[in-house]
Order: C-alpha cells, then structure tokens, then sequence
C-alpha cells in the first residue's frame, strides 16, 4: 500500500508542478504580448521626418592651437568658421586668410550651427 500512496502523491506533485509552470508561462506570454504591443504603438506612432540629434551637455574646450588647426583644415570641413566673432569662409583659400587674431595660448569654447538637414555649418570658438 505504501507503493501506491508514493506513487499517488508524486503523480499528484507533479501534476501541481505542472499546472504551476503553465500558469506561470501563461503569464510570461501574455505580459510578453503586452509590452511587445505597447512597443509597437510607440514606434508606429513615431513621427519618421524627425531625427533625434544628441546634445552635448559641456561646452568643448578648445585650445588656441586647435582652433588653428580647424582653420587650416577648412576645407575638408566644409562649413564657416567664426573665432570671436571674425568669420573665416570656407571658400576663402588658406593663403589669404589672416589668422593673427587668435591666441594659440588661449581657450576656447566651442559650439555648432548646424542647418535644417543636421549639416554643420558653421563652427564657432569664443575665447574664454
């Protein structure tokens, strides 16, 4: 008779273990199913012309002899270049451009104007 009660009592733990794991799943899924549907509604309801642009928090601090760099590499950059509030075009050719007026020993911040597209188009440093 022992053998059977065992036998019994394991079948019927098993059965519970069964039942727990299924409740269990059961729940998984349709929590699964919920956050999947709520993901959706987010990402359809997304405008698809906006793009996001991360902000940099700090101001870039720049030395004098960087911002000379930037200056002499203008052309590969492709956008202005605004140094206490003297403009140095990027169509302008390196041999004529006057860059007496910064201090190499200096700080500068930095900071960008960037157009419609996200383009930059100028670059600007202020001595701090």
């Amino acid at each position: 008779m022992d053998s059977i009660t065992a036998k019994m009592l394991f079948t019927a733990v098993g059965f519970l273990l069964f039942i727990s794991a299924a409740a269990v799943g059961v729940g998984l899924f349709i929590q699964n199913h919920v956050a999947l549907d709520k993901v959706d509604a987010v990402l359809s309801s997304r405008d698809r012309d906006i793009v996001v642009i991360p902000v940099m928090e700090e101001e870039e601090k720049v030395s004098g002899a960087g911002v000379m760099q930037s200056i002499f590499q203008i052309a590969e950059l492709g956008a202005d270049i605004q140094v206490d509030g003297y403009l140095f075009s990027k169509d302008a050719g390196i041999e004529d451009t006057e860059v007496s007026i910064i201090d190499l020993r200096a700080v500068y911040s930095s900071s960008y104007q960037r157009n419609g597209d996200g383009g930059l188009e100028r670059l600007i440093f202020r001595k701090q």
